[in-house]
């Protein structure tokens, strides 16, 4: 997988090559896998990036950014088996951290 990520705060946005996650071995049956064709860079995307949008959670990093896309469901939980090989948008939501 390949992602615009910030290594750190006050730093250039660079093109990584990132380890493949291992989703598929979370045991939340409730997960949609979507292969990611297209990820739009917005322009709130840049005070993200500044540091000035965003929640606190934002101040993690590394951070990859792109909030929204479209992609191919590549797993889909048992009863939206159907959904798979669906065409797909979608947008993230972050949870804070309690």
């Amino acid at each position: 997988m390949r992602a615009l990520q910030q290594i750190s705060k006050n730093q250039p946005v660079t093109f990584n090559k990132i380890e493949k996650l291992n989703l598929l071995s979370q045991t939340n049956s409730n997960l949609f896998l979507v292969k990611v064709l297209y990820s739009p860079l917005n322009p709130s995307d840049f005070g993200y990036i500044a540091g000035v949008y965003g929640r606190k959670i934002f101040d993690k990093f590394p951070k990859s950014l792109g909030f929204e896309g479209s992609g191919y469901i590549e797993k889909a939980p048992e009863k939206f088996k159907n959904l798979e090989g669906q065409k797909v948008s979608f947008c993230c939501n972050y949870e804070d951290e309690k």
